[in-house]
């Protein structure tokens, strides 16, 4: 967890850690995707 300190003129703004995330989540399920799409990953058939 980032503590962020508002009056910290040298403080890395708030939105690069949100946007550092976003970017991750998007590549994480982009290689999902393409494992399922490929055959790689097999969806489970019965969810219960």
């Amino acid at each position: 967890m980032v503590k962020y300190d508002r009056d910290d003129p040298n403080a890395v703004p708030m939105s690069q850690f949100l946007g550092k995330r976003l970017f991750i989540s998007v590549i994480v399920i982009m290689v999902l995707l393409i494992g399922l799409t490929s055959g790689l990953i097999t969806p489970n058939d019965r969810p219960y």
